[in-house]
């Protein structure tokens, strides 16, 4: 996956999930893999696993927040993102999930709060 095989990397990561089918990392990865391979509805029910499986990882609401904003589910997106921000407190994860965010809002047209997440972001 870090050198660009998002195919292989897809294949492989299902592989690990029948040898393990309760780590929900390779779901999420397996799901970034298909982000990268624009097979969006598969990522999403991707990240919907890891998220069942691990519900406080600030990282898995964050993808499918990207999933979601791509759909143009800004709704869900914005949920999404909300969701990461609870448990992704600093780093660069927290600056794009504002980033993202904001721009979900001023895609519904509430500019007030898209202005409030562009501006923490910065």
């Amino acid at each position: 996956m870090a050198i660009g095989h998002y195919q292989k990397a897809m294949y492989d990561f299902g592989t690990a999930i029948r040898f393990d089918d309760k780590n929900a990392q390779y779901y999420a990865n397996r799901g970034n893999c298909m982000m990268m391979l624009n097979q969006i509805n598969d990522a999403l029910a991707e990240f919907e696993k890891a998220i069942a499986l691990k519900p406080n990882d600030g990282f898995y609401y964050f993808n499918r927040g990207l999933v979601h904003a791509r759909l143009m589910n800004y709704t869900h997106a914005i949920q999404d993102f909300s969701d990461g921000l609870k448990y992704i407190k600093t780093g660069e994860t927290n600056f794009k999930a504002l980033f993202h965010r904001g721009n979900c809002y001023r895609q519904i047209k509430e500019y007030g709060k898209s202005i409030d997440d562009l501006k923490r972001a910065c």
